[in-house]
Formats: structure tokens, sequence, C-alpha cells
């Protein structure tokens, strides 16, 4: 025996205990070192460009159109003073409180004002509006690095811990949940949610315990119904507890404590809706309109946007999908979805349980945002690890490491292309915004005396020729109306308006739109300059290539544009790396390009 080594064999024992548990700490250490890191790298990305089109003294809107509407709503209550009822509900207000609590509780300590001051002009306080729309924002940052850990959690739960990490990783670069992640609106927030109840049941299923099993189905539900809260169409997050009450009821005795355990997340979904959005109650008939305004609105679609598009089905499957995560890793979800169909287990029915309800709601609308499959994302990528983590698992033959080889290459593959069209479009959204540089290029190439017209009625996609270009509809209150239709009551609007570089043309945005810039306005002003943004043109030159009998504004000034002027410039920001151009020649979707529109300037021949 070795001098020093003792030979008893409790002391072996004793010493194989300390090696074990000593490599269960090390283990458990870089685990969370490696979550740690997840996070912060999740963060950075979407922290990465977070001052994206926030209002100034030069620019009282946001660039965001929703961003607009919640920024009023969160102006219109007062959590800390017992004030729950906005007058708004076309969206829940569990996101509204929390931003409009993170902004109360911060400013005192970074010096900022309240919000609103209407008493008071709006440019001594627009920068403490931008600070509001900031605080939002970051909320949504708080809460969509939060989904990357729940998501680590779900993928565990179901399929293990290759599984678990695979889908975070996914889920921390893939474009979608990144860009999304910069906006104060209520996509990533209401995703949180929905995976939070994914999770619970998750853990619910794989309990032993029955009250703790119950007690986690109850968690499910609260989650579910904050995730309503926040959005309606969230509520398919609570029909996943089904599959941990089955598995309850096929044990002996267990029908009764499965019913039970129903009855519970059907109250906890309730209660926490009620609580998320006590204007359903305190407002009940304005509740009901705006649901009832959300619900027509799905039907009948969003004006133009998305006439002769694919059905809603196709749309999202061939654009929503494909754009969010880019090809590779929708792909590898695809493929996660089809190897859970062929072994349909537990796991599987739990997330076919939230996602196919989820897309079905989608498939029937007529509006077809790619933000609407945002909740989607965390499941499908949970498939995709799955998929990836049961490839990696084969059998240690020479076939098998070769299939390890594929997956993790198509691992690889998937997550490094989702990562560079991540980067390539934080480029463009953290670079110079192209209506900031075409409003730059117009007062430095314009005299006071030129006149310079607005294509069609001034929205958050017009150039910021003036402070108060964009406020109009929500925005009307904050700054606006735009100063050319600020005009005494009684009074007639002029059609021009000077300012300190040119002089406006622009048609009126109140109290109605009025549309498209009218022929007898260009051919009687003749005006130097007419700016157009693809916001104005693209719909309808679209439907026009479809139906060569739709007639607009837009098109019959488009006309007269090709004959009596000449496209000066064109700013057209597109995301670009190592040599590959994104939408180098098509358009992106309607509100994929919030940060990257074109802008046309013509000038006069």
């Amino acid at each position: 025996m070795k001098a020093g080594i003792p030979n008893a064999p409790g002391a072996q024992e004793a010493i194989k205990s300390r090696c074990t548990r000593d490599a269960r700490v090390s283990l458990r250490a870089t685990g969370v070192l490696a979550l740690i890191g997840l996070l912060i790298a999740s963060a950075v990305l979407r922290l990465w460009g977070i001052g994206w089109g926030l209002p100034h003294s030069g620019r009282y809107y946001p660039y965001h159109p929703d961003e607009s509407v919640l920024l009023h709503v969160v102006c219109q209550v007062n959590p800390l003073w017992g004030d729950f009822a906005p007058g708004f509900y076309n969206y829940g207000t569990l996101y509204i409180f929390l931003c409009r609590l993170a902004y109360d509780c911060s400013a005192p300590f970074l010096g900022w004002g309240a919000v609103p001051r209407f008493q008071e002009s709006f440019s001594q306080w627009v920068h403490d509006f931008a600070h509001l729309l900031l605080i939002g924002r970051l909320v949504t940052v708080l809460l969509g690095v939060a989904t990357v850990g729940v998501t680590l959690r779900l993928g565990r739960l179901l399929w293990g811990e290759r599984a678990g990490w695979l889908a975070a990783a996914f889920l921390a670069v893939a474009p979608l949940p990144v860009l999304l992640g910069h906006y104060m609106t209520v996509d990533v927030p209401a995703t949180f949610f929905t995976t939070l109840a994914l999770a619970f049941a998750a853990a619910a299923l794989r309990a032993s315990a029955d009250r703790r099993r119950l007690g986690l189905i109850a968690a499910a539900g609260v989650a579910a119904g904050l995730a309503t809260g926040v959005k309606y169409n969230s509520f398919p997050a609570l029909l996943v507890v089904a599959v941990p009450l089955w598995d309850t009821g096929r044990a002996p005795g267990g029908r009764g404590r499965a019913a039970s355990g129903a009855l519970i997340a059907v109250a906890a979904f309730v209660l926490a809706f009620f609580v998320a959005t006590p204007g359903c109650l305190l407002e009940s008939g304005k509740f009901q309109m705006d649901l009832s305004y959300e619900m027509w609105r799905n039907r009948e679609g969003q004006g133009l946007i998305f006439r002769h598009t694919p059905p809603a089905a196709l749309y999202h499957l061939g654009i929503s999908l494909p754009v969010g995560l880019e090809w590779p890793l929708f792909l590898l979800s695809v493929a996660g979805l089809a190897w859970s169909l062929r072994h349909h287990r537990q796991e599987d029915v739990l997330l076919w349980l939230f996602i196919l309800p989820s897309f079905l709601l989608l498939a029937t609308a007529e509006r077809k945002f790619v933000r609407y499959v945002t909740p989607l994302v965390p499941p499908l990528l949970v498939m995709a690890g799955r998929l990836v983590a049961d490839g990696w698992g084969s059998l240690p033959t020479a076939p098998g490491r070769r299939c390890r080889w594929f997956w993790g290459i198509a691992a690889a593959v998937a997550a490094g292309a989702a990562l560079a069209a991540t980067v390539a479009h934080l480029g463009v959204l953290s670079g110079p915004d192209a209506r900031d540089q075409a409003a730059d290029f117009l007062r430095r190439q314009s005299a006071r005396h030129d006149i310079v017209a607005l294509g069609a009625d001034a929205w958050y996609y017009t150039l910021p020729i003036h402070p108060t270009t964009g406020c109009v509809k929500a925005a009307a209150l904050y700054g606006g109306p735009p100063a050319w239709d600020n005009v005494p009551a009684g009074q007639p609007r002029p059609d021009l308006f000077p300012t300190e570089a040119f002089t406006v043309l622009a048609p009126a945005s109140q109290p109605a739109p009025r549309g498209a810039l009218r022929l007898d306005q260009l051919a009687r002003y003749r005006p130097r300059r007419v700016i157009l943004t693809d916001y104005e043109y693209e719909d309808p030159q679209r439907i026009h290539q479809v139906d060569p009998s739709f007639r607009s504004g837009i098109l019959d000034l488009l006309a007269a544009l090709e004959r009596d002027y000449v496209l000066e410039r064109e700013f057209r920001p597109r995301p670009s790396l190592a040599g590959f151009t994104w939408w180098r020649t098509g358009i992106p979707p309607h509100d994929w390009r919030y940060f990257m529109p074109t802008v046309r300037i013509y000038r006069r021949r």
C-alpha cells in the first residue's frame, strides 16, 4: 500500500463521495456561469440600438406607430394612486401598468419629471416623454432576456439539458425576438408569460407529489392569465395544463384530483386576468367595445396592407417565421415539429396544445403582421433543440458519429445564420435613420422659398421636416397636430406652410387623413421636390400588379412624378454583413421595416 492513502473501504467510499460532490458543484457552477453569459449576450443584442427613434426637441413622436399608442395609454393610468382604468383596451393592461410603475419608481432617482404635463408646452417635457418610452423599452428587454432563461428551463424539463441549452441559445440570437425586444410593444412581454405558463405545466408534468403538481398547475394558470392580460390571444397557454391533468387522472383515484386541478387552473387564470386587466370590470362597456373592434379588425384586415397577399397560414409559414428566424433555423424548427409528430409523447402534446391553437387563431385573421408569431417562437425552438439533442445522442457507432456531426453542423449553421441576420439588422437599427438622413438632405439642398411637398398626409414614416410632422392620431396629444394642420377653429387651412428651411405643401391629416397629394395642387404650386416613402407607394403598386383595375391617388401621383420629375435621391437602408445584403431587391414586410423605410425624393425637371 502506498503511504498516505487509506485502505479502509469506508475511507475509499468517502473519497468517492467527496469527488462526486465536488464534480457536481463544479458542474453546477459551470452551468450558472454559462447561463449568466447567455443572458448577458441576450441583453447586449437587445440593448444594441435601444435609442432608435426616441422623441426629442426636433421630432416629438417615435418612429414606431404602436409605441405612440402605448405611450398615450401609459399616460392615462397611475397604479401607485389606484388609477387602473386607462379607457383603452385594444390590448390588455398588464404591460402598461408595468411600464408606468417602472417609470414612476425610477424617475425620482434619475432626476426625470412627471409625465404627462399637459399644462406645459410639450417642448418642455418631450425629453421626459422620451425617458418614458426608454423605460418601456427596457421593460421589454428585461422580459425578453428572462424569456431566454425560461426557455432553457422549459427545454430541460421536457427533453434534458442539451435540448434546453440549444433552445435558449437559438432564442438569444434569433432576429424576431431580438428586434421586437427593442420596442415598447406587447408581443415580447406576452411571449414571456406564455412561455412561463408552458414551463410551469412542464414542471407539473415532472412533479411526483400531488400537492406540488397542483400548485404548479395553478401557477401555469396564473401565467396564462397574465399573458392574456398583456395580449388577448394568448389564452391558448391555459390549454397546456391538460397534459399534467391527464397524467394525474390516469393514476388510481386521480380523477378527482384532476378535476380539482382543472378548476384551480381556470380560477387562477380568470383571477390573474382580472388583476392584469381590471378595466374589464371597471369599464366593462369600453372593454367590450375595444375588444370587439380588435376582433373586427382581424376579420376585415388593415386597409391596403395585406390585400392580395397569401392566406394568413401561408403568409406566416412562408414569410413571418422564415423572416423572424432565418431560413436555416426555421427549417430546423419545422423538422423538429415533424420529429415531434413521429414520437407524440406527453411532452410533445404539451407544446402542440399551445402551438396549434395559437397558429389557428393567426390563420383565420386578415391581419398578418410578422410580430404576431412571436409567442410561437420559444416552443418552436424547443422543438428544434430537442431534434438536435436527439440526433447528437445517437449510438456511438460509425453511423451514429456521422449523425452527430450532421446535427452539430445543422445547429451551428442555424444559430450562425440567425445571429448574422440579427447583427446585420441591428446595424441598420443603430445607425442613422433614413428619414433623418433625407430630412438633412432637404435642408441642405433647399432654399427658403422652395416648395417641398409631402406625397401623402403625414404619419410615423414621414420625414421629420418639423418637430410636429408625425404627431397624428394618438400622438396628436403630444406636441401635435402637425403645424400646418394647427389652425384656429373657423379659419381656413392654408395649403402652404413656411419653415426655416423651405415651404411645405402637405395634404391635411386633421380631422381625418386626406391621403395622397392632389394632382391639382401639384400642378398649381409646382413644388421643387416631392417626398414619398415605401409605406405610401408599396401597397398600391403591389395591388395594381395583381388587379390592374385598382386605382389610388398615390398611383396617379406616381404617374405625374414620372412625367414631370426625376428621382433625385433614394435613401434605402438594408441590413448587410460580409458582403451579403438582406432585402437587396425586395421590400421587407410592413412591420419588419419600421426602422428601415425607403425614402424617395423627386425633383422637378
